[in-house]
């Protein structure tokens, strides 16, 4: 079975020089600082090197020079995308830009009323899409795991401020349904990655990428029970500090499974168009 810890990768350490170098240099100088600590990772980490490799060369069909380039890219890339998390944070923010296909999808998602969900994955880097969120008249959500939230926590509040949007961990006391049921009956929208899982969670055994591959049936089956309406939406990176949104038609009366496969065809083609920006580092499609 494909395991992911339920914790994002990096130390507290780590995250403090990159916001130190962010906040007193800007986000070149901090970015530059990447091509220092990438190269560590990837010798010093071989077990996430070798499943990168494998994903690139046997999932994505790349050359063997390809899939060895892309792992130093991808880990390049993933740097980045925090930096802008944390720029995102700060008077920076207003120097990033992005197109989006479908906006008005996601303010019709919050007028309904009744609520809505928004689901991505981990790719590219939803956090950026703050600037829309704010745009949005409705509350936002972001449902994420105790573990995951808890780790950064303190130290984003105290070196960067509180973020636009409020958070609802996963908690194993269940205490996040609670909240989840309160914010759709407010009208309010969640948004919530589709793509990982717990172990001993309960999955949907689905095709992607050519290959059987694992999702967290409970996202779905929220999503199919709570009878609201769904946008599948992702920001991915492009130069710079540009970014491009791309929120889907919203679905709705679908069932869990019918759901999903529409998910996994719009990752598909986002981890096609942008291999570089797949962030799950660990075997996906390991059963």
């Amino acid at each position: 079975m494909s395991v992911w810890s339920g914790k994002t990768k990096g130390g507290v350490l780590g995250y403090s020089i990159f916001i130190f170098f962010l906040k007193n240099f800007g986000v070149g100088p901090a970015s530059a600082l990447l091509y220092l600590v990438v190269p560590y990772y990837v010798l010093f980490d071989p077990k996430s090197s070798r499943i990168s490799y494998r994903f690139y060369k046997e999932r994505l069909g790349f050359s063997t020079f390809k899939a060895a380039k892309h792992i130093f890219t991808n880990r390049i890339t993933f740097g980045r995308v925090l930096l802008d998390k944390f720029a995102m944070m700060t008077p920076i923010k207003e120097r990033y830009t992005f197109d989006c296909d479908g906006e008005e999808r996601l303010h019709a998602l919050g007028e309904t009323g009744k609520g809505g969900m928004i689901i991505t994955a981990h790719i590219g880097n939803w956090e950026i899409a703050g600037q829309l969120l704010d745009r949005l008249s409705t509350k936002i959500h972001v449902v994420m795991f105790d573990a995951e939230y808890q780790k950064i926590k303190n130290l984003v509040s105290s070196q960067l401020g509180n973020r636009n949007f409020n958070v609802i961990a996963i908690k194993e006391d269940m205490s996040h349904i609670f909240l989840i049921n309160k914010a759709l009956k407010n009208g309010e929208i969640l948004c919530i990655q589709g793509d990982r899982f717990l172990s001993g969670a309960p999955t949907l055994e689905l095709d992607f990428l050519g290959e059987k591959a694992l999702f967290p049936k409970s996202v779905f089956d929220m999503a199919s029970r709570l009878k609201v309406p769904v946008c599948f939406a992702f920001a991915m990176k492009d130069k710079g500090m540009h970014y491009k949104l791309n929120s889907s038609v919203a679905y709705e009366g679908m069932k869990s499974k019918e759901l999903a496969e529409q998910y996994i065809k719009l990752v598909e083609q986002k981890v096609q168009d942008y291999p570089e920006q797949w962030f799950n580092f660990y075997d996906f499609w390991k059963k």
